[in-house]
């Protein structure tokens, strides 16, 4: 179960910054909607990726969550595969990466974000 989400949003012209580096660059990965920091719901340290929803009517945050795709690849690519799923068209999806776990997509989690924007 994931815990509230402040009351973050993105109006027009709101400024949207999304930080991702890996375990080598930086290892991090960060949200911020006019300079306040998006919390993400997900594992201790939130390794592997980082995915937060907005609302395309409203711009709020309503979804924030990590998937590590690293530590346990199967479980996370299911759960990837069914939130992108689940998103209704125009759904605005923001994504990072921290530390490492690309590599351990499979086709369920590789096939997710081609369902985006359609």
């Amino acid at each position: 179960r994931e815990p509230a989400q402040p009351p973050v949003g993105a109006a027009a012209g709101s400024k949207v910054v999304v930080v991702s580096a890996g375990h080598d660059a930086g290892d991090v990965a960060d949200f911020f909607i006019d300079d306040q920091l998006v919390p993400i719901a997900g594992s201790d340290g939130r390794r592997g990726l980082n995915i937060v929803i907005l609302n395309p009517t409203t711009a709020r945050v309503t979804s924030a969550r990590s998937y590590d795709i690293w530590g346990d690849p199967e479980n996370a690519c299911k759960r990837l595969a069914a939130d992108v799923d689940a998103l209704p068209k125009g759904t605005v999806v923001l994504a990072a990466l921290k530390d490492s776990g690309m590599e351990n997509l499979n086709m369920a989690g590789l096939e997710a974000p081609g369902g985006l924007g359609g």
